[in-house]
């Protein structure tokens, strides 16, 4: 319980310290506790020159990637030198959501595991979407049971199997984004209601 004063910018932290100290500063084997003006944080492991390295944490404060923006996120698991890799568990903030993952991540920075109101870009006949996922995920990709849903004028909604970030079912699809070809060869935007298969419509459904 060495009581530290440390910085994360212009943030005071002050923190507990237990373990080995070399010329004053946290070195070797120890557990940090951390508190702040959002909440407190916790680490155990290796330490040199005062610098977290390898162990594991409790509500870590980490900047996560997540579509080309970075958002604040509290992350709990495994640490390699100071950064998450391995097994562990994320809550993210973006605006007024909560995303959460847990499972595996990856030293670049991919992960594997289970999302909820995970932020997925998905095109689909021409049109994009903007929508969230909920279910498994393979190296940053829907892999598995999953599903989507993007509400708006244009809206798409699905649950069942995905590979490779694609739906491709057994599964059930809802859009007005979809097409049909008739048996003259014309092509119409249609409202679609109904199963899939291998990513084509397959079994019962309805189409306008």
């Amino acid at each position: 319980d060495y009581p530290l004063t440390v910085y994360a910018g212009d943030i005071e932290l002050s923190a507990l310290y237990s373990g080995t100290l070399c010329d004053g500063a946290p070195y070797g084997t120890g557990d940090y506790v951390f508190s702040g003006p959002d909440r407190s944080w916790a680490f155990s492991g290796t330490l040199s020159d005062g610098r977290i390295g390898t162990g594991e944490v409790t509500d870590y404060p980490y900047v996560f990637s997540l579509e080309d923006e970075n958002a604040s996120s509290r992350y709990t698991g495994r640490l390699v030198d100071g950064l998450p890799k391995g097994e562990g568990s994320f809550e993210v903030r973006s605006g007024d959501d909560v995303i959460t993952l847990e499972g595996s991540y990856d030293s670049d920075s991919r992960f594997s595991g289970t999302v909820k109101n995970f932020p997925l870009t998905f095109g689909y006949n021409g049109f994009v979407f903007d929508g969230r996922y909920t279910g498994e995920l393979l190296a940053n990709l829907p892999e598995g049971e999953g599903q989507y849903v993007f509400e708006g004028e244009n809206y798409y909604s699905y649950s069942g199997l995905w590979s490779g970030g694609s739906p491709v079912g057994p599964g059930e699809l809802s859009t007005n984004c979809a097409s049909f070809s008739s048996g003259d060869g014309s092509s119409y935007v249609a409202t679609y209601d109904g199963e899939i298969e291998n990513g084509q419509f397959s079994g019962t459904g309805e189409m306008t």
